[in-house]
């Protein structure tokens, strides 16, 4: 994909072109707004005006990620809180000044449901568990796991309800696990009801955390939880390794985390 950058003479309007995950398109097709919740150095969180969350980054991140390349920079030296944003006609106008024309509206894309073998399961906690870094010894992965372990499949979310809103981190890193476990009751086709999760973390947490969550149920999350996915299904364990190593990067803690909760979920329901 090619990016670019003109200027309408006219209006001093920057026109942009870039790419957007596949969840993207909906906001686009309902006339979405929203505002500038939030800008960090590698990305800027957008919050519409029903709470769903887009953020907008460098590189394909997430399904509800807008990315620009080399052009991140340059849009993000424009950004401020409470700035308006506005998806439209396969556009996205930014408070006016910048208007970035959505080119590919299909990666990344939800997880794709397909359960991976055990042992390519546990061959991957052994490797989190050899690179950790010592998050998987706080307290929100440690009662988590044993909460998982101790429960039934459909009993799991009601588990780990009282620990939501809890951990360190923009996202609470109880936040990530669970957001881990909804992923892997997706890839593995397990039905179950996150509604309760969702309105006690509405509640007790916080967005964008709880949003994560919501999104995490239908198979929304960083690129590189694809990657790990890909990897154990194809039974790739130099893959697996490269990818668990990518998940480790998100954030400060949140990828082990997500990790975690994910692979602890995934070997339950094998």
């Amino acid at each position: 994909m090619q990016l670019y950058m003109g200027l309408h003479m006219s209006t001093h309007v920057s026109y942009l072109e870039g790419g957007a995950g596949a969840e993207v398109r909906r906001l686009v097709e309902e006339n979405s707004a929203g505002y500038v919740a939030a800008v960090y150095e590698k990305a800027a969180y957008v919050k519409t005006r029903d709470d769903d969350l887009v953020m907008f980054t460098s590189e394909p991140a997430t399904p509800y990620c807008v990315y620009l390349g080399r052009l991140w920079d340059l849009l993000k030296d424009a950004l401020r809180t409470g700035l308006e944003i506005r998806f439209k006609n396969m556009e996205v106008s930014v408070g006016g000044s910048f208007s970035v024309k959505l080119v590919d509206l299909g990666y990344p894309a939800p997880l794709t449901p397909s359960k991976p073998p055990a042992e390519m399961v546990r061959k991957a906690l052994s490797l989190l568990t050899l690179i950790d870094t010592g998050v998987l010894s706080w307290r929100e992965c440690v009662e988590g796991t044993a909460a998982l372990r101790a429960s039934k499949p459909a009993d799991i979310l009601d588990s780990l309800i009282p620990l939501i809103g809890s951990g360190p981190g923009a996202t609470p890193a109880a936040d990530d696990f669970t957001a881990g476990v909804l992923l892997a009751f997706h890839v593995a086709e397990f039905d179950v009801d996150a509604k309760p999760l969702i309105d006690h973390a509405k509640r007790f947490s916080r967005w964008p955390s709880w949003k994560m969550l919501e999104h995490a149920g239908h198979g929304c999350s960083f690129i590189q939880l694809n990657r790990v996915h890909e990897a154990l299904c194809s039974r790739d364990v130099n893959k697996l390794y490269e990818s668990i190593l990518e998940s480790m990067r998100i954030g400060s803690s949140s990828g082990i985390c997500i990790l975690k909760g994910f692979l602890e979920t995934l070997l339950s329901l094998t």
